[in-house]
């Protein structure tokens, strides 16, 4: 936090005395971090390693947001290793603790921040030492790469977080960006997670990455911006929004009944900037709740509420964010959809007459609930069948384990008393219409149950009228010999009871 917040003070006033501390606090973070390795206390302590037990300060998925903030932070306060009172601190503090390296100059004292720092990151990440969720440790390599502008050893650091690479409990052999962007990220735009914050990561970090690139002239060999699939991901939480209000909830994302949309506006905002798309337009003028008020680009663009008069022609031109029907078929949703929405800003009074029923069938594993064929629906703006989303607790939570990441817990159909397989791809869509007053969809998953040759759910929505749709859903299931419809609803009223008398079981 102090290295972020010295490093943004430095940068918008220039005033040193903000330039000094940092420099002088980076330094000094650069003599002891190679030797910081968090392995000898797994078992002992908890932390984010993902259970690899790696890490140097913090387990090593966090430990890539100590590693980035310290690159960057060198980077902006590099010319302050000039400064005379620098220089004379840190000369004085070496010999005062008899530091191997004396920093009585400016270019010693950066090669101690560029040895401590810049080149530990390159080798923790390739020890997995710094290894996060996709985009986190490649961030954390492009910071170091570039804040060291030292070629060769940027180059060949660029290039490793660049190429396709294996990993292991404690071995990184490559960044696999591109091989991720294009093996990885579907045709949806989204990643390989199954929960919608989870995914919404991925954007963030590959934007990240796409612009410090893009602002670095010393590595032109990979321009993220010219993959479509990258283009791609900066709507691709759009379709996942519900009734104008809040993300779709599966997985370990959201929170019970939760509101919020899980897409930041800080990224939409870069992708407008670089694409000029109509669609992000509508989204941002969402995300700021329906309003350019106060929205703007960065403080170093020129004109940076430029934005303002760009999105709201957009709208006037083509109208507020509308949402209709859509089947994803990569990331594996599906949603009929129905009714209107106009705030009060375009009419007389809001109107809100939005309803949907919509049907996860993608990958389940990893950040994902066994809920194949998952079944929300959602009207005016509540959500009528909420997820249990995010567990309160992560790890071996006993409650995580036996109800939130069960298939209990979700709306479909439990076989023979047993959780869903983990699935890693999305299920077959059979069947998709939304073109008249009589919606469907249809999904076959058979592959959630060893036992089950056909696990299959059609949902029809049905509009009654302009205001009013009703559902019927139809689950067919082969195979197995015991199958409990697991409905969970919102609820109005706490239920009592009367002459209970329970009875011990244990």
């Amino acid at each position: 936090t102090a290295v972020n917040t010295l490093r943004d003070a430095y940068l918008y006033t220039g005033d040193k005395k903000y330039g000094r501390v940092g420099a002088i606090l980076i330094d000094r973070i650069a003599d002891v971090y190679p030797a910081y390795d968090l392995l000898p206390y797994f078992g002992t302590f908890y932390n984010s390693h993902g259970g690899s037990g790696e890490g140097k300060i913090v387990g090593r998925i966090w430990e890539t947001g100590l590693a980035t903030a310290w690159a960057r932070g060198y980077d902006a306060f590099f010319d302050m290793y000039d400064d005379p009172y620098v220089v004379d601190f840190l000369a004085e503090k070496a010999e005062k603790y008899g530091l191997e390296n004396p920093k009585t100059t400016p270019a010693m004292i950066r090669q101690n921040c560029e040895d401590g720092i810049l080149r530990t990151i390159f080798t923790g990440v390739k020890k997995a030492q710094i290894y996060g969720n996709f985009g986190m440790h490649q961030e954390s390599l492009i910071a170091a790469a570039v804040a060291l502008d030292n070629m060769p050893d940027t180059k060949t650091i660029l290039d490793f977080t660049m190429q396709s690479g294996s990993y292991s409990k404690s071995k990184v052999t490559g960044g696999n960006v591109m091989a991720q962007v294009v093996d990885l990220v579907n045709r949806d735009g989204t990643g390989n997670e199954a929960g919608p914050g989870y995914n919404n990561l991925w954007i963030d970090s590959m934007l990240k990455l796409s612009e410090m690139l893009r602002d670095y002239p010393g590595y032109t060999d990979a321009d993220i911006y010219q993959n479509p699939k990258f283009t791609k991901m900066f709507a691709a939480m759009v379709p996942l929004t519900l009734t104008s209000r809040y993300t779709v909830q599966i997985g370990d994302s959201g929170a019970t009944g939760g509101i919020g949309i899980a897409i930041s506006k800080d990224s939409t905002l870069v992708g407008y900037k670089r694409f000029g798309s109509d669609l992000l337009a509508q989204t941002l003028y969402m995300l700021n709740g329906e309003s350019v008020k106060d929205l703007h680009y960065d403080i170093f663009t020129k004109n940076p509420e430029s934005v303002q008069n760009s999105v709201k022609n957009t709208i006037s031109e083509k109208g507020l964010l509308k949402l209709g029907s859509q089947n994803l078929t990569g990331y594996g949703f599906a949603v009929l959809r129905d009714g209107v929405y106009a705030p009060a800003l375009v009419s007389s009074d809001t109107v809100d007459s939005q309803r949907d029923f919509w049907i996860n069938y993608g990958r389940n594993a990893g950040h994902g609930h066994p809920d194949a064929l998952n079944l929300g629906m959602d009207a005016y703006g509540l959500n009528l069948a909420p997820d249990l989303g995010y567990p309160e607790a992560t790890g071996a939570d006993v409650n995580r384990a036996q109800w939130i990441n069960n298939t209990l817990s979700h709306n479909t159909v439990v076989v023979n008393e047993t959780k869903q397989n983990g699935l890693t791809a999305s299920a077959n869509i059979q069947h998709f219409d939304d073109s008249g007053r009589v919606k469907i969809m249809d999904v076959d998953a058979p592959k959630a149950y060893n036992a089950t040759s056909i696990y299959r759910r059609t949902v029809v929505m049905v509009e009654a009228s302009n205001d009013v749709s009703y559902g019927i859903d139809f689950f067919h299931v082969k195979g197995g010999n015991d199958h409990l419809y697991s409905f969970h609803t919102t609820a109005s009223e706490d239920g009592v009871t009367e002459n209970l008398n329970m009875v011990k079981q244990w």
